[in-house]
């Protein structure tokens, strides 16, 4: 299995810029989420998003095309506001998104990780569902607060010292 694990920010007006990116094949991408580009490039038919209770979850249903369901976007767009959203709001929207996509989507929340205690449920979060020597991991560390991506790049080494995956690249774009 090939899974890019990627993060999710906290809310900026609109969501992210959008930014051309250039990868080592010459090709170039213009796009406001770095881990879709990343996933088309790397062939990742697994993308788990990692994010917080505020982060933009709105913004990237949108981008991915999860509104079909206009009450559970509006839902989470309010509660995004009031940071406040919840693993079975995030599981409607997951839900979409792997109905009508190419590539199996999970949307995790994660703590904001301000404190040793709750740290260790980030690399439990990051680490679901790999346990094989031989599943893939690419870790991108573009998007989320500053402290998350680095909590995730250690997590990483970690799975791999252990056993529980091969990193085959990190990202920072």
């Amino acid at each position: 299995m090939t899974t890019l694990i990627t993060f999710l920010g906290k809310g900026q007006t609109g969501g992210y810029r959008n930014t051309a990116y250039r990868f080592a094949n010459g090709e170039t991408v213009s796009t406001a989420y770095f881990g879709m580009a990343l996933a088309e490039q790397t062939g990742c038919q697994h993308v788990r998003i990692l994010g917080t209770t505020g982060s933009m979850w709105d913004v990237l249903a949108d981008v991915l095309g999860a509104t079909r369901d206009e009450a559970t976007w509006l839902e989470l767009a309010e509660k995004v506001q009031t940071d406040e959203v919840d693993a079975a709001l995030l599981a409607r929207v997951e839900a979409e998104l792997n109905a009508h996509g190419r590539r199996h989507f999970e949307l995790r929340l994660i703590p904001y990780g301000f404190e040793e205690g709750v740290q260790v449920d980030i690399l439990q979060t990051l680490a679901e569902g790999l346990g094989r020597p031989d599943d893939r991991l690419y870790l991108d560390i573009t998007h989320g607060l500053r402290h998350l991506p680095m909590l995730g790049l250690l997590s990483a080494f970690y799975l791999q010292a252990l056993g529980h995956a091969r990193v085959d690249e990190i990202f920072y774009g």
